[in-house]
């Protein structure tokens, strides 16, 4: 009865799945391809049929030893194709390796057959050098001879060539001393030209200078001009300031005055009965002293 209860509430085929596999062992890869009614069909026939759920609880054991053993079929066809992927790869080096022992067989034999031909044409060799040593015999010994009459002829060069080394080293310091002059010549040149450019420099420096000493020479003049021109207007507006500050002290003299003969006017008046007249002469007054 709960469960029927819990089932009206329930809104999802995920969670009929859910009941399937938490109290009857039935995995959701199996109820997937069931829809909503029929999983609530078969939590019903399972409540009420007990048999039904010894044959579900076989089926789920016997699925899981196959899910063991699909495991172990897996894992054993992994290390096979491991094997196997090993055995293909040392196969094709295999392979290699007998493809290499074929060519070096073939080199062999070519280098076999160029070492025959090679000491043929050594013997021939020998041969012709044994001829020429007998001719190289006879040559040197008229060599030696040669080399005597050359051996006196070397003494007396020799002897030329120590009068050589000196006039050699006499050479060696002329060429210095010249290399020094001219040195010492490109070095007045470069100060010559130098001391040319600096002038047309400092000439050019100089117009600048007087240039700015004229320039500078006007606006002094211009500045004396206007300081002059401000000295006399501030002169005047000193004296406007001084006879403004005079009118207006006579100003508020003449205002003084007023307020006063005003005041006294109208205390007069106040004395008199009528009462509005007062009232408004009383205003007047106020506003003429504020």
């Amino acid at each position: 009865m709960i469960d029927e209860v819990l089932r009206e509430f329930m809104a999802s085929k995920g969670q009929l799945q859910t009941i399937l596999m938490e109290k009857y062992g039935i995995n959701k890869n199996i109820s997937a391809a069931l829809n909503k009614e029929e999983c609530e069909q078969i939590i019903d026939i399972l409540d009420s049929e007990p048999i039904t759920v010894k044959l579900i609880e076989s089926f789920a054991e016997k699925n899981a030893g196959l899910r063991k053993n699909n495991a172990s079929l897996g894992s054993r066809r992994y290390h096979a194709e491991t094997k196997l992927s090993s055995l293909q790869s040392e196969y094709l080096e295999l392979q290699e390796s007998i493809k290499n022992i074929e060519l070096l067989k073939s080199e062999s034999s070519l280098r076999k057959q160029e070492l025959q031909q090679e000491t043929r044409k050594l013997e021939e060799d020998i041969q012709q050098v044994t001829t020429e040593n007998k001719n190289l015999k006879t040559q040197l010994e008229l060599l030696n001879q040669s080399n005597q009459n050359l051996t006196n002829v070397n003494l007396q060069l020799e002897k030329e060539n120590e009068e050589l080394k000196l006039l050699e080293n006499e050479l060696f310091l002329l060429q210095k001393e010249y290399r020094e002059l001219q040195e010492s010549i490109e070095n007045i040149e470069i100060l010559k030209s130098e001391s040319a450019l600096r002038k047309q420099e400092l000439e050019q420096e100089t117009r600048k200078l007087e240039e700015d000493i004229k320039r500078i020479t006007k606006e002094n003049k211009n500045l004396k001009t206007k300081v002059n021109t401000l000295s006399s207007n501030n002169q005047e507006l000193t004296e406007a300031n001084s006879q403004l500050q005079k009118d207006n002290r006579h100003l508020k003299n003449i205002v003084d005055q007023i307020r006063l003969q005003l005041t006294i006017n109208m205390n007069s008046l106040l004395r008199l009965q009528d009462s509005e007249i007062r009232k408004g002469l009383i205003k007047l007054l106020q506003s003429i002293q504020g």
